[in-house]
């Protein structure tokens, strides 16, 4: 199932069953809830009189806005080239590359024999190449990104030792 946020309706409900001297076990019962986001719910929330039906929202409403992520393009210029080269397959990091804004000082890759060479890769790109753990996919994000553009030109299997690359 889904999880969804708790509702003010369902805080009303949770404050009533209380007031009630209904278990949390009960009130997560009848509103399809785990037991335990019940109670974290009544833990979070209550004050010296018990549960706070606004003080939860107020809670509840400043988490999720804290939890979001701030806009990473507000120049609008930086704006318009990524989107104007998005549209050309370059990934958001080139493009922010070429307008220098986005230095890379580091490589995640993986550990295939295509990058034996990777001291002349670290002189070519003037960064560090890291080699991530076996299996662990997510230190490379950079490198899976890539492939994945790779992909949607080359087959897997292409030998890019006979593909001339242009560098800008």
């Amino acid at each position: 199932m889904p999880y969804k946020h708790i509702t003010i309706n369902e805080r009303e409900k949770i404050a009533i069953m209380l007031a009630e001297g209904k278990k949390q076990k009960e009130i997560a019962f009848e509103l399809s809830r785990h037991k335990s986001t019940i109670s974290r719910e009544i833990q979070r929330n209550k004050g010296k009189t018990g549960y706070r039906i606004l003080k939860a929202q107020r809670n509840a409403n400043k988490r999720r806005k804290e939890s979001k992520y701030p806009y990473k393009m507000i120049d609008s210029v930086i704006n318009a080239y990524v989107k104007s080269t998005l549209c050309l397959y370059w990934s958001s990091v080139k493009a922010l590359n070429r307008h220098g804004e986005l230095p890379c000082h580091t490589l995640t890759v993986d550990r295939g024999k295509e990058f034996a060479a990777h001291a002349q890769l670290e002189k070519k790109l003037q960064c560090n190449v890291y080699f991530a753990k076996p299996y662990q996919a997510w230190q490379r994000g950079l490198n899976e990104n890539t492939n994945g553009l790779l992909r949607q030109f080359l087959p897997k299997g292409t030998d890019f030792s006979k593909i001339e690359f242009l560098v800008a």
